[in-house]
């Protein structure tokens, strides 16, 4: 039975929102009989990527060598999203961030119960409507949003709360040897690699139900 997933990303990937709706679009279709607890855990594709965040092009010119060549490669991101709900707008975006307070808030949010509303309007509030989510006024409205307890504070981005354990996380990640993302932990066993199809997600919940059964 599926119980539990943890799910390596980092907000700034556009093929971990893609690989997000169609893990919840197999989550939907799937027979579980038991509550299922999802956590997310960081990643940064790009941890060179200065405090402040770097200007897009010149992120998109070192990430892909030129212009073309980046146009290439979202090409097919742009349709893969479309087919999911997703209308990506990469020209409103003029800074690629660090997304290191971006991770710190989305652990803040896990014993509150609301990473994955979080971990949403992150990827909204960057693939749509091209705002700085290494910006810590940002974050701030974001977290608030979801923050019924009144806890999130300007001070909260100010000291260094949670980053411990969002090290910790980084590096507990590497050492599973993890290079890409999303990258999907089931049940702490069984790993999916990359935006697999509805599909693919529905063939593993299905595997563990069927263990479940001849146990």
């Amino acid at each position: 039975m599926l119980k539990h997933v943890d799910i390596i990303s980092d907000p700034i990937c556009p093929w971990c929102y893609i690989g997000k709706k169609r893990f919840e679009k197999a989550l939907k279709k799937q027979n579980n009989h038991g509550a299922i607890t999802i956590h997310w855990q960081p990643f940064q594709l790009n941890p060179w990527i200065p405090e402040n965040g770097i200007k897009r092009k010149e992120y998109l010119i070192k990430k892909f060598g030129s212009i073309e060549r980046y146009s290439m490669v979202y090409k097919e991101i742009l349709n893969a999203g479309l087919n999911e709900g997703i209308n990506f707008d990469f020209e409103k975006i003029h800074i690629t961030p660090n997304t290191t307070q971006a991770h710190r808030l989305i652990r803040w949010s896990r014993p509150l119960g609301i990473q994955n509303q979080i971990i949403e309007d992150l990827f909204d509030a960057f693939f749509h409507k091209g705002e700085n989510i290494g910006d810590k006024e940002i974050l701030l409205k974001i977290g608030l949003k979801h923050d019924a307890k009144n806890s999130l504070t300007q001070e909260f981005f100010e000291n260094n709360e949670y980053r411990d354990e969002v090290i910790s996380d980084f590096n507990s990640s590497k050492e599973l040897g993890v290079s890409g993302v999303p990258f999907f932990i089931i049940n702490k066993k069984y790993s999916i690699f990359g935006a697999q199809s509805s599909e693919t997600f529905l063939e593993a919940f299905d595997r563990l139900n069927d263990i479940t059964i001849r146990k």
